[in-house]
Protein backbone atom coordinates (compact mmCIF):
# COMPACT_ATOMS: atom_id res chain seq x y z
CA UNK A 1 0.00 0.00 0.00
CA UNK A 2 2.54 2.55 1.07
CA UNK A 3 4.23 1.96 -2.71
CA UNK A 4 1.11 3.44 -4.27
CA UNK A 5 0.79 6.35 -1.15
CA UNK A 6 4.70 6.77 -2.23
CA UNK A 7 3.52 7.96 -5.81
CA UNK A 8 1.91 11.17 -4.26
CA UNK A 9 4.80 12.55 -3.83
CA UNK A 10 4.86 13.47 -7.68
CA UNK A 11 1.60 13.29 -8.36
CA UNK A 12 0.56 16.54 -6.08
CA UNK A 13 3.16 18.76 -7.82
CA UNK A 14 2.56 17.80 -10.90
CA UNK A 15 -1.50 18.64 -10.01
CA UNK A 16 -0.71 21.87 -7.98
CA UNK A 17 1.96 23.24 -11.18
CA UNK A 18 -0.11 22.43 -14.00
CA UNK A 19 -2.88 24.16 -12.09
CA UNK A 20 -1.40 27.45 -11.60
CA UNK A 21 -0.30 27.00 -15.03
CA UNK A 22 -3.36 26.49 -16.50
CA UNK A 23 -5.58 28.29 -14.79
CA UNK A 24 -3.13 31.75 -14.56
CA UNK A 25 -2.85 31.52 -18.33
CA UNK A 26 -6.79 31.40 -18.34
CA UNK A 27 -6.97 34.09 -16.16
CA UNK A 28 -7.44 37.22 -17.51
CA UNK A 29 -4.82 40.12 -16.75
CA UNK A 30 -3.20 37.76 -14.19
CA UNK A 31 0.55 38.07 -13.60
CA UNK A 32 2.71 35.23 -11.62
CA UNK A 33 5.06 38.76 -11.14
CA UNK A 34 3.26 40.11 -8.95
CA UNK A 35 0.56 38.45 -7.64
CA UNK A 36 0.14 35.43 -5.25
CA UNK A 37 -1.32 32.05 -6.20
CA UNK A 38 -4.02 31.99 -4.20
CA UNK A 39 -5.49 34.80 -6.45
CA UNK A 40 -5.80 31.75 -8.90
CA UNK A 41 -8.38 30.81 -6.40
CA UNK A 42 -10.27 34.05 -5.37
CA UNK A 43 -13.86 34.88 -4.65
CA UNK A 44 -15.01 36.36 -8.02
CA UNK A 45 -11.28 34.97 -9.95
CA UNK A 46 -12.08 33.96 -13.24
CA UNK A 47 -11.51 29.95 -12.14
CA UNK A 48 -11.57 30.28 -8.74
CA UNK A 49 -13.28 26.99 -7.81
CA UNK A 50 -11.74 25.14 -10.57
CA UNK A 51 -8.31 26.18 -9.17
CA UNK A 52 -9.12 25.29 -5.54
CA UNK A 53 -10.97 21.86 -5.93
CA UNK A 54 -8.78 20.66 -9.12
CA UNK A 55 -5.46 22.47 -7.66
CA UNK A 56 -5.28 23.13 -4.19
CA UNK A 57 -7.31 20.78 -2.68
CA UNK A 58 -6.20 17.54 -4.87
CA UNK A 59 -2.55 19.04 -3.60
CA UNK A 60 -3.05 18.83 0.32
CA UNK A 61 -5.06 15.45 0.17
CA UNK A 62 -1.62 14.01 -2.21
CA UNK A 63 0.64 15.73 0.56
CA UNK A 64 -1.36 14.24 3.60
CA UNK A 65 -1.58 10.19 1.57
CA UNK A 66 2.43 10.59 0.68
CA UNK A 67 2.92 11.77 4.72
CA UNK A 68 1.05 8.33 5.67
CA UNK A 69 3.76 6.38 3.28
CA UNK A 70 6.57 8.71 5.21
CA UNK A 71 5.23 7.72 9.00
CA UNK A 72 4.93 3.93 7.88
CA UNK A 73 8.15 3.59 6.55
CA UNK A 74 10.81 5.80 8.64
CA UNK A 75 11.05 3.20 11.18
CA UNK A 76 12.72 3.79 14.24
CA UNK A 77 13.39 7.28 12.93
CA UNK A 78 11.45 9.17 15.57
CA UNK A 79 12.29 12.50 14.14
CA UNK A 80 11.53 11.23 10.90
CA UNK A 81 8.43 9.84 11.62
CA UNK A 82 7.31 13.55 13.47
CA UNK A 83 8.53 15.38 10.53
CA UNK A 84 5.97 13.54 8.20
CA UNK A 85 3.25 13.70 10.80
CA UNK A 86 3.66 17.35 10.38
CA UNK A 87 3.66 16.96 7.14
CA UNK A 88 0.44 15.00 7.61
CA UNK A 89 -1.17 18.36 9.28
CA UNK A 90 0.64 20.45 6.28
CA UNK A 91 -1.39 18.08 3.41
CA UNK A 92 -4.93 19.09 5.94
CA UNK A 93 -4.40 22.88 6.28
CA UNK A 94 -3.74 23.03 2.33
CA UNK A 95 -6.69 21.34 1.78
CA UNK A 96 -8.37 23.54 4.14
CA UNK A 97 -6.98 26.58 2.28
CA UNK A 98 -8.41 25.17 -1.22
CA UNK A 99 -12.39 24.93 0.34
CA UNK A 100 -11.62 28.42 2.34
CA UNK A 101 -10.85 30.88 -0.30
CA UNK A 102 -9.41 34.06 -0.14
CA UNK A 103 -11.93 37.69 -0.69
CA UNK A 104 -11.79 39.04 -4.07
CA UNK A 105 -8.07 40.08 -5.23
CA UNK A 106 -6.85 38.56 -1.69
CA UNK A 107 -7.39 41.99 -0.41
CA UNK A 108 -5.66 41.52 3.56
CA UNK A 109 -7.93 44.38 4.52
CA UNK A 110 -11.47 43.96 6.30
CA UNK A 111 -10.79 40.19 5.74
CA UNK A 112 -13.73 37.95 5.83
CA UNK A 113 -14.18 34.58 7.98
CA UNK A 114 -13.54 32.63 5.01
CA UNK A 115 -10.47 35.03 3.87
CA UNK A 116 -8.82 34.70 7.30
CA UNK A 117 -9.48 30.53 7.79
CA UNK A 118 -7.65 30.41 4.49
CA UNK A 119 -4.74 33.00 5.12
CA UNK A 120 -4.10 31.14 8.15
CA UNK A 121 -4.27 27.28 6.84
CA UNK A 122 -1.65 28.67 3.78
CA UNK A 123 0.70 30.28 5.99
CA UNK A 124 0.74 27.41 9.01
CA UNK A 125 1.02 25.23 6.06
CA UNK A 126 4.19 27.49 4.64
CA UNK A 127 5.97 27.21 8.01
CA UNK A 128 5.27 23.73 9.12
CA UNK A 129 6.74 22.73 5.65
CA UNK A 130 9.70 24.30 7.01
CA UNK A 131 9.50 22.75 10.49
CA UNK A 132 9.21 18.98 8.95
CA UNK A 133 12.20 19.81 6.31
CA UNK A 134 14.28 20.61 8.66
CA UNK A 135 13.36 18.43 11.59
CA UNK A 136 14.19 15.72 8.82
CA UNK A 137 16.95 17.38 7.97
CA UNK A 138 18.63 16.67 11.30
CA UNK A 139 18.68 13.18 11.21
CA UNK A 140 22.12 14.03 8.95
CA UNK A 141 23.94 14.84 11.98
CA UNK A 142 22.38 11.97 13.92
CA UNK A 143 22.27 9.12 11.25
CA UNK A 144 24.60 7.52 8.76
CA UNK A 145 25.32 10.11 6.39
CA UNK A 146 22.90 10.34 3.60
CA UNK A 147 22.08 13.07 0.90
CA UNK A 148 18.36 13.10 1.40
CA UNK A 149 18.54 13.98 4.60
CA UNK A 150 20.99 16.79 4.13
CA UNK A 151 18.89 17.64 1.00
CA UNK A 152 15.99 18.05 3.28
CA UNK A 153 18.10 20.58 5.93
CA UNK A 154 19.32 22.71 2.74
CA UNK A 155 15.81 22.88 1.33
CA UNK A 156 14.52 24.00 4.79
CA UNK A 157 16.97 26.44 5.48
CA UNK A 158 16.54 27.80 1.61
CA UNK A 159 12.54 27.43 2.30
CA UNK A 160 13.38 30.14 5.53
CA UNK A 161 14.95 32.42 3.20
CA UNK A 162 12.17 32.60 0.63
CA UNK A 163 9.92 32.76 2.97
CA UNK A 164 12.18 36.05 4.73
CA UNK A 165 12.20 37.75 1.22
CA UNK A 166 7.96 37.39 1.09
CA UNK A 167 8.15 38.99 4.84
CA UNK A 168 10.60 41.44 3.74
CA UNK A 169 9.27 42.22 0.42
CA UNK A 170 5.64 42.77 2.10
CA UNK A 171 1.85 41.89 0.50
CA UNK A 172 2.02 44.94 -2.28
CA UNK A 173 5.57 44.01 -3.21
CA UNK A 174 5.31 44.07 -7.23
CA UNK A 175 7.18 40.58 -6.77
CA UNK A 176 5.47 38.47 -4.42
CA UNK A 177 4.58 36.30 -7.12
CA UNK A 178 7.79 35.63 -7.85
CA UNK A 179 9.01 35.32 -4.10
CA UNK A 180 6.07 32.90 -3.53
CA UNK A 181 7.03 30.42 -6.21
CA UNK A 182 10.02 30.70 -5.50
CA UNK A 183 9.30 29.05 -1.84
CA UNK A 184 6.53 26.94 -3.27
CA UNK A 185 9.00 25.23 -6.32
CA UNK A 186 11.52 24.92 -3.34
CA UNK A 187 8.70 22.84 -1.60
CA UNK A 188 7.66 20.71 -4.38
CA UNK A 189 11.43 20.08 -5.70
CA UNK A 190 11.52 18.74 -1.69
CA UNK A 191 8.31 16.67 -2.00
CA UNK A 192 9.63 14.79 -5.19
CA UNK A 193 12.83 14.36 -3.67
CA UNK A 194 11.61 12.89 -0.43
CA UNK A 195 9.38 10.68 -2.45
CA UNK A 196 12.78 8.66 -4.03
CA UNK A 197 13.70 8.72 -0.23
CA UNK A 198 10.98 6.89 0.96
CA UNK A 199 10.54 4.92 -1.88
CA UNK A 200 14.21 3.80 -1.48
CA UNK A 201 13.20 3.29 2.11
CA UNK A 202 10.39 0.83 1.33
CA UNK A 203 12.52 -1.25 -0.55
CA UNK A 204 15.51 -1.75 1.83
CA UNK A 205 12.38 -2.70 4.59
CA UNK A 206 10.77 -5.24 1.89
CA UNK A 207 14.05 -7.09 1.95
CA UNK A 208 14.86 -6.77 5.78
Amino acid sequence: MTRYLIKFSWIGPLIFFGAIVIFGFLHSGYSHISQFISELGAKEADYGQLMNYLGIVPFGLSILLFSIAGVAELKGNMLGRIAFLILAITGILFILAGVFSCDAGCDFENMTQEAIIHNMSAFSAFLLFLLAAILLGINTFTKKKNRFYLFSLISGILGMFFFYLISKAGIFSEYRGVYQRLFIANFLIWLITMGYFIHGTAFQNSNK
